[in-house]
C-alpha cells in the first residue's frame, strides 16, 4: 500500500507543486517587479533593469 497524504501519492503532490507551484512563484516575482517599477516611476528601460 502506498503512503498517501490527502488521498494523493508523493508523485502526485510533487507533479503539482512544480505545476503550479513554481509557475506561481514566477506570477509572483512579476508582480513585485512591476510595483517596484511602479512606485520608483521607472521608464521602459528601467523596468527592464529590475
Amino acid at each position: 500500500m502506498e503512503n498517501t497524504v490527502f488521498g494523493f501519492t508523493e508523485a502526485q503532490i510533487t507533479a503539482f507543486g512544480l505545476t503550479y507551484g513554481v509557475g506561481g512563484l514566477m506570477l509572483l516575482m512579476i508582480f513585485i517587479v512591476g510595483h517596484l517599477a511602479w512606485k520608483s516611476k521607472a521608464g521602459k528601460m528601467g523596468t527592464f533593469a529590475l
